[in-house]
Order: structure tokens, then C-alpha cells, then sequence
């Protein structure tokens, strides 16, 4: 026989790690949409000076209200840190999970690295790279790209098939544009070359921020509706969920359905209702 052992976390740790989920996924949103926001307000208003089509976004650093777009930089990097630790949280686990999450917040540090290391504007007006910004700008595309591509798995692994599909997609393709930039775009004599600006807009605004702002909205949702363990992932992902996990099964509770997942032999997690969780141990009985 087994004795079976109920623990249950306290709901108001519960209901506050999900609002740090739901707050971490907000800022998954407003990451993309706030810089997207403020660097085409800059766009308007320097117009005169500044030429989006041959121009990549970080030439708005240069000149003397350069300083605003460092902080436009700054504010996106803090929120992309801030999701990716949220994210790591919400979404369901899988083998080297983590990848995604942290391929994410290294993204993140890259937008830090392109405010630490501006672009500065010469005599003649024309923009340069004086130290490591062009370092921090392969880093943000290519760990951007990547981290949809590995997002992909642990969102197939939650049953949002269609999702990870589109992470997967979105993420191949930019690794693609990554490479045909560093041969088209970025040298000098490039065949692309002037128009630098519009083929970086066109790579961030069409594929990159549409799936990271999808995906954090998925998160959103998750939390919101208290899908989470103690551990602080999500165990049933049926809010926009196409399929189930292998090996999760529903019982009734008298009232409704509860979903419940298996982790482990003898063990079993079961969602009990908004920020709470039960976890469930068979442990066998001893006799003397």
C-alpha cells in the first residue's frame, strides 16, 4: 500500500508569483511596441537629418539627441530581461528549455551593449561605429533569431503547435536575413547597402517583434488565468492549446475537471484552481 501526501502552496505566494508572470509578459509587449514607438516619433521629427530607408536605427544616436535613443535602447533591454526571466517561468518545461528564455535575455544585454556603445556622428555629418556597436548589433539579431527557433520546442512541448511553428519559422528566417545582411547589407559595397535602414526595419518589424509580442501575450494569458505550478511553470496549457501534453490526464473533482500531469512516478501535480497547485506523493506505507 502507499500513503498518499497532499501539499498545497499557499495561495497568496501562488497569486503573487502569477502576477509577477503577468507583469514580466506585459513587459514582453511593451518592449518592442515602446521602441518601435519612440524611434519612429525620432524618425518624424529629425527628418530633415535622418533617412530611414539608408539608415539603421541606431544612427539615431548619433548628433546631440542621440541621448534619447540610448534610453529608448536602455528601457527596451530592461524589459526584454524582465520577460525573458518571466517567460522561463510560464511556459511549460523541456529539455534545455532554458535556451530559449536565456538566448532572450542575452538579446537584452545586447540592446544594454548598443546604448553603452553608441553610434557618434563625424564632421561631415555621416554616423560611425567608434568601439563595440556593431558587436552588440550581431548579438541582438543573431540571439534574437535563436531564441525563437528554441522557444519553439517548449511551445510545442505546451500544446501550442501553431505557435511553434510560426516561432520556428520566423526564427530559421531571420537566421537567414542575418547572414544575407553580413553579405548585402552591412559592407560598405554591398549590392543592399543603401538601404541598410529599411532592410533592418523590415527584419524587426515583420518578423522578429510580431512573434516575440505572440509569444508574450501567450505568456500573458497563461498566468492570468493561474495555469502554474509551485515551481512556477505551467503544468495544463489549454488556453490556446491545440493539443495536450503525452501522459496528462483529466479527473473530475465533483465540481468540474482538473487537469493533472505526471512528472514522475509517484508523484503527480494538479492545477486546484486560479494561483494554486497540488502536489501529490505516493509514499509507501512501512510495516514492522
Amino acid at each position: 500500500m502507499s500513503t498518499p501526501l497532499t501539499v498545497e502552496p499557499h495561495p497568496v505566494h501562488a497569486a503573487g508569483r502569477l502576477r509577477l508572470q503577468v507583469l514580466a509578459a506585459w513587459a514582453g509587449i511593451a518592449g518592442p511596441l515602446l521602441f518601435t514607438t519612440l524611434f519612429f516619433a525620432q524618425e518624424a521629427v529629425r527628418r530633415a537629418e535622418f533617412d530611414p530607408i539608408a539608415e539603421p536605427v541606431s544612427a539615431l544616436e548619433a548628433g546631440p539627441h542621440g541621448w534619447i535613443q540610448q534610453l529608448n535602447f536602455v528601457v527596451f533591454g530592461v524589459l526584454t530581461l524582465v520577460h525573458a526571466a518571466g517567460l522561463h517561468r510560464t511556459l511549460e518545461r523541456s529539455p534545455a528549455g532554458w535556451s530559449g528564455p536565456l538566448l532572450l535575455g542575452v538579446s537584452g544585454i545586447a540592446l544594454l551593449g548598443a546604448a553603452a556603445w553608441p553610434r557618434r556622428e563625424d564632421a561631415s555629418g555621416a554616423t560611425y561605429d567608434p568601439a563595440l556597436h556593431f558587436v552588440a548589433g550581431i548579438v541582438f539579431f543573431s540571439s534574437s533569431a535563436l531564441a525563437l527557433v528554441a522557444l519553439s520546442h517548449r511551445l510545442s512541448r505546451g500544446g501550442h503547435r501553431r505557435l511553434s511553428w510560426y516561432a520556428l519559422a520566423a526564427g530559421s528566417l531571420g537566421l537567414v536575413c542575418f547572414v544575407g545582411f553580413g553579405l548585402l547589407v552591412v559592407p560598405d559595397d554591398g549590392p543592399l547597402h543603401p538601404w541598410a535602414g529599411l532592410a533592418q526595419r523590415l527584419l524587426i518589424l515583420v518578423l522578429i517583434f510580431p512573434c516575440r509580442i505572440t509569444i508574450a501575450e501567450l505568456a500573458r494569458r497563461i498566468a492570468r488565468h493561474g495555469i502554474g505550478q509551485p515551481g512556477g511553470y505551467a503544468v495544463d496549457s489549454t488556453l490556446g492549446a491545440e493539443g495536450q501534453e503525452e501522459g496528462a490526464a483529466t479527473t473530475s473533482n465533483g465540481v468540474g475537471s482538473t487537469p493533472t500531469a505526471t512528472r514522475s512516478p509517484g508523484v503527480s501535480l494538479t492545477a486546484t484552481g486560479l494561483g494554486t497547485a497540488a502536489i501529490t506523493v505516493s509514499l509507501p506505507s512501512t510495516s514492522r
